[in-house]
């Protein structure tokens, strides 16, 4: 069962069978089929979810004070970099950017990766947004399968 919330914060709803918001926070984050990365302004990773175990093989404790870059494919550095370079100039949402991400078995896995930037007073901090590229293939490929019918 999960913590409800306080009965006098939904008018006219069943309070009593809502989650609690902090427990419905963790509860996502902690299962998200999407790997969630928190990187301060020196791109060192702060905080990743448990989806990065599932997609890269490394536990989320591993990625933390390690730099972003350490994950990036040798021949996709300049565009990662040429990306994080636009995104730290404006703050939000930023459109997707395919890079090639290093997997524990030493493989690289193509990844679809989503940045929001936030502009504090000790600088730009991103929010990482990861997904294998495989997904949208097989998007693509039932999408097609699809038409056919």
């Amino acid at each position: 069962m999960y913590p409800v919330m306080n009965s006098s914060a939904h008018s006219g709803t069943e309070p009593d069978r809502l989650p609690d918001v902090a427990w419905c926070e963790s509860f996502a984050t902690s299962n998200a089929p999407d790997v969630i990365v928190l990187a301060d302004p020196d791109l060192r990773v702060m905080w990743a979810n448990d989806a990065a175990g599932r997609l890269l093989g490394h536990e989320p404790l591993a990625f933390r004070g390690r730099s972003v870059v350490d994950f990036v494919h040798d021949e996709d550095i300049p565009h990662a970099v040429g990306a994080i370079s636009e995104a730290s100039r404006e703050d939000g949402y930023h459109i997707a950017t395919q890079l090639r991400l290093l997997h524990a078995s030493g493989e690289y896995l193509g990844c679809r990766v989503t940045a929001n930037t936030v502009d504090r007073e000790d600088g730009v901090w991103f929010v990482l947004g990861i997904r294998a590229t495989l997904d949208e293939d097989a998007i693509e490929n039932r999408r097609r399968r699809l038409r056919g019918l």
